[in-house]
Formats: C-alpha cells, structure tokens, sequence
C-alpha cells in the first residue's frame, strides 16, 4: 500500500540564505523556498500570483508620493522636469514646470500643505497651485536673530510641530510651529555625512547617513539625546511614507517605520530602536546606496540598487 506523503502546504516564505539543497522539509509542510517568482505569499503561507498592473502614462517619472494628501509624481521631459498631480484614474495636472531635471524630490505632507524641495527647487503646493517657499514675518518678544529657509534640502520631516531639512551632512529644524524660520546660527546638528534618510516617531527622529543610522531622541531639539542605532545606512528612499501598526505585526501598540538596508528590510520602532526583520533568510546586496519603498497591507515590498 502506498502511503501518501505531503511535502508543500504552503511556504514561510523566500531563503536565500541557506543552499537550497539544504532548506529543511517542515513537518508541517509549510517550508521555505529557494526562488519565488512573480508570486506573492500571504500571512496564511498561501502563494498567489501577484497583482497585475497596466500603464497609467508613458514617459520618464520619478518621486511618487502620497501621504493621505494630494498624490504628485515628477515628470522628466527634455530639458526640464515638472510637477505633476496625480488623479485616482492616473491623469495627470501640471502644478509647476522648469525644475531641475533628473533630481528626485523630497516631500512631506501637512494638513491639506504639501512641501517639496529637491536641492536646486522648493516650494508648498496648495490647493493643487504651487506657491513660494519663503521667509515669513517674525511674530514674538524682540530678537536679534535672523531667519532664513535652507537652500539644497534634499530630505525633509516634520515632528514635534517643527520642520526638520537635510543640507548635506547637516540637519536644520525650523523654529516651533513655523515652518517658515530656520534659526541657521542655532537651529542645526551636524552628523559624520550626507543625511539619506530623515524620518520622525512619537519618541524622536531616526536619521540615516552614507555610513550609519542615528536615532535623535525626544521632541525638543535642544535636548536631544543622540544615539547610533545601526553601523550601516538606509538605502536613500527606500522607507515607506506609511507607517505599519505594531499592534498588526506582533509588536507593542504604535506606528513603526520600515526602510531598507544592505542588512535587510529594518523596522523602526517609536522608542528609537530597531529590529533586522528578515536578516536569518534572505542576503541583501552589499553595495546599496537607493532604492524604493512603499506599504501595501502589511506587505512591505522594496529595492534597491
């Protein structure tokens, strides 16, 4: 008599860590694989094909973004770049042209405000109309400070009610509530070297460099405490501009981050610490610099290059 034995009832997912000549047979049946092809694996272990996906509009684009906002993407034409506004059936409004071409934008979402700066470029869009990003009037007990906007952001956050920009290794955060003052005498701290990554939590700021990850911890920069999380960086652009619910994926309560490394897909936690989420399973390429990230569910789909 033949006895029937299973082997496959679904999978936990991609190992390219291990030879797939050794990737051990569960008793359970639900094992790892060696390669996975245009499938996607949902929480159950099941393989299913992933979605499929049609073009929207033909040309060069980069710098998509949408942050329960406006959705905008950068559109490289011949000599130039523009701004353009993306409508949920994929149209496209121009909101503003003639910017630097073949720079990737920074943007960051507030209330109904969306700004933007990509080194040479920078404004805030409103109401779908692009308008100057630029000093406003000094209201409070008499000064001799002077305020200025930083030029050459290249990334750019919000926390604690102050706008924080990355000028090379330099981070800048405006004056509270005032997105319109940067104190460029004080209002700064400098790190080892170009800033890839800045990004805010309930419990401070996590800040990525070519050569490291730094946490700044607590909401008033003047006391910030700053501490290494990580000897290696994230890649620029790889974290996603959604955060993921701890509660949803084993964690304590609260919204985390989720960027990618050479070390693996890292999630950041409110506290300030950090956890390598699938390191034991899958090896990234060591020279990474770029890549992408978005939140689809709970699923985290990125790359880099």
């Amino acid at each position: 008599m033949v006895k029937n034995i299973t082997i496959f009832r679904g999978t936990s997912g991609l190992n390219t860590v291990a030879d797939p000549a050794r990737i051990p047979i569960a008793t359970s049946a639900i094992n790892d694989v060696a390669e996975i092809v245009n499938l996607r694996i949902d929480q159950y272990g099941r393989p299913s094909r992933r979605y499929g996906f049609g073009l929207a509009q033909a040309g060069t684009f980069h710098s998509l973004f949408c942050d329960d906002g406006d959705c905008f993407v950068i559109q490289d034409n011949a000599t130039s770049a523009a701004i353009m506004q993306v409508a949920a059936d994929g149209s496209l409004t121009g909101i503003r042209s003639g910017l630097a071409l073949a720079t990737r934008m920074a943007w960051v979402q507030h209330g109904e405000l969306t700004y933007y700066s990509n080194f040479y470029d920078s404004g805030i869009i409103s109401g779908g109309i692009s308008i100057p990003w630029v000093v406003g009037d000094y209201h409070g007990p008499t000064t001799n400070k002077s305020f200025s906007i930083p030029e050459r952001m290249t990334h750019l956050e919000i926390h604690s009610g102050r706008m924080f920009a990355s000028v090379g290794n330099v981070l800048w955060w405006s004056e509270p509530f005032r997105f319109d003052l940067f104190n460029m005498t004080e209002g700064f701290v400098q790190l080892d070297s170009a800033i890839r990554m800045v990004r805010s939590v309930l419990g401070g700021l996590f800040v990525s460099t070519k050569t490291k990850t730094y946490f700044l911890s607590g909401n008033d920069p003047a006391s910030f405490t700053l501490k290494i999380v990580s000897s290696f960086p994230a890649a620029e652009y790889s974290d996603s501009s959604e955060k993921v619910e701890g509660g949803g994926i084993g964690y304590d309560p609260g919204s985390y981050l989720l960027w990618a490394s050479q070390e693996g897909a890292i999630l950041g936690t409110p506290g300030g610490s950090i956890a390598n989420l699938n390191k034991s399973k899958i090896i990234y390429p060591e020279e990474v610099s770029k890549g992408f990230g978005c939140l689809i569910g709970y699923e985290f789909l990125h790359g880099m290059n």
